[in-house]
């Protein structure tokens, strides 16, 4: 319903990205497979679609170069983050498709590892080492013919992929962060301000996307679990008199943690636990609201 770039993970990680421009001095185009087929970058990231790609560009350097898993950085606890933001391509059935069983089959079987590892390979038998497809099949993975050493590193990052999740309104995250990269690295504009000045914009386009589509939305400042705490309170304040006055002392606290300045994750679990064991099916619908607006407080950075 809206982005989390005012939270300081991602500030901190925006100001980190950009002063890998702005003060380390990092060009922001290159052309790597030059620069790597004459040296002049001995080591860069990319997709390992780029094996092919050197294999047949830079046939000069066969057996002297070769790729692993990407590296990564260590958190509080010493674990090796290696995380790497995946694109996906996917098979689609189109809604007027006559036969939806068989095509479904083949839709399986053109994914499926055998299909894969055998396309895989007649490739190879053609075009050699730049044959090497992509799959996303693990299993096909597994089976292609990949040196040893290769083979495992791509096994190990395939593990450390993590893709974005597209909705209504997300393109336009892209398209602000680089307005914000921009502004950091051509006009030496303050990271942070930079990409604060687009959170508006960006929450605007898409609360618009989504009603749209009819999802549900959020106001301009109100947060998921404030919007469930004031639904909670609603739904309370819709009982009869007898019922209010029946079960004071649990809606009485009910409200007092939904209406707290500070907000107790614990305190509000409580209270909706309290709620279901006054009267499970009157307040049902309450607690499920205190409950859901608890969960999102856990995910909040503060």
């Amino acid at each position: 319903m809206r982005v989390n770039f005012e939270s300081n993970t991602s500030l901190e990680a925006f100001e980190y990205m950009t002063n890998m421009f702005t003060q380390y001095s990092l060009p922001l185009t290159y052309d790597a497979l030059n620069r790597f087929k004459t040296g002049e970058i001995p080591l860069f990231l990319g997709t390992y679609i780029t094996y092919n790609t050197i294999t047949i560009f830079a046939t000069e350097l066969a057996g002297l170069w070769g790729f692993t898993a990407m590296p990564g950085t260590y958190d509080d606890e010493g674990n090796l983050n290696r995380t790497v933001v995946g694109s996906a391509d996917a098979v689609c059935m189109v809604k007027s498709c006559d036969d939806v069983e068989n095509s479904w089959k083949f839709m399986q079987w053109y994914c499926g590892k055998d299909f894969q590892v055998s396309f895989s390979n007649e490739l190879i038998n053609i075009l050699g080492e730049a044959g090497m497809k992509s799959v996303a099949n693990k299993a096909a993975l597994e089976e292609l013919q990949w040196k040893k050493a290769d083979r495992e590193a791509l096994l190990q990052q395939i593990d450390n992929v993590r893709c974005l999740p597209q909705y209504p309104g997300s393109y336009f995250i892209s398209r602000y962060v680089d307005f914000a990269v921009n502004n950091a690295y051509n006009e030496g504009a303050d990271p942070v301000e930079s990409l604060l000045g687009y959170v508006s914009a960006i929450n605007k386009e898409i609360t618009r996307k989504r009603g749209e589509f009819g999802f549900e939305t959020i106001e301009v400042g109100q947060t998921l679990a404030g919007k469930r705490l004031g639904e909670a309170v609603a739904l309370i304040d819709e009982l009869s008199e007898a019922d209010l006055e029946t079960y004071k002392d649990v809606i009485a606290e009910a409200k007092a943690q939904a209406k707290a300045d500070v907000k107790d994750i614990a305190g509000i679990e409580a209270a909706a636990d309290a709620l279901t064991a006054a009267n499970a099916d009157l307040f049902k619908a309450a607690a499920e609201k205190l409950d859901d607006a608890a969960k999102w407080l856990g995910t909040y950075d503060n």
